[in-house]
């Protein structure tokens, strides 16, 4: 690692954070300002409050370097996954997508969508599976540590995504959709 880097590693770690960190509450807000898209159930309910102290895990690189990997990787595929569908919520608003998800939870097959919705943690898991056939040893090997962002942020999407679908269907369903 360049000498300026390592020297200054927890600072760098520290400002990516902060970057990652802040696209992931920019595309949060351009995509659901009144966080009715928002997948994420503590940050559904605890909004701003919530949102602002993630923000605080810039300071993580001066505890751990791994963890601040983790922390990386998690918030830029976060901000990612807000991106995907950002032209389309921009485009025809929070509320009338927020009703086409509605609409179309209803009219799906509950089987198949949970296991489609939990498809792409699976994908995410298979991915870093690979990655720690490269970098299995976390003493040694950083990229351990982005493989394991990787997992952590797989396993939040098997989660929240089909927990998001099915309380998205649960609603349609209770508005007779």
């Amino acid at each position: 690692m360049h000498v300026w880097i390592s020297m200054n590693l927890a600072h760098i770690l520290a400002v990516t954070i902060l970057v990652a960190r802040t696209l992931d509450v920019a595309t949060t807000f351009m995509a659901t300002p009144r966080f009715k898209l928002e997948a994420n159930p503590l940050v559904r309910r605890f909004k701003l409050p919530l949102i602002l102290l993630s923000l605080s895990l810039a300071m993580v690189p001066y505890a751990s370097v791994r963890a601040a990997i983790i922390v990386i990787v998690v918030s830029f595929l976060v901000s990612v996954s807000n991106s995907l569908r950002l032209w389309l919520v921009r485009a025809i608003g929070e509320e009338e997508y927020y009703q086409l998800l509605l609409q179309a939870a209803a009219r799906a097959n509950y089987r198949v969508s949970i296991c489609l919705n939990i498809l792409p943690g699976l994908i995410m898991l298979l991915l870093a599976s690979c990655m720690f056939m490269f970098y299995p040893d976390p003493d040694r090997d950083m990229g351990f540590y982005f493989a394991l962002g990787m997992v952590v942020y797989g396993g939040m999407i098997a989660v929240n995504f089909p927990a998001s679908f099915a309380r998205t269907r649960r609603l349609a369903l209770q508005m007779g959709m």
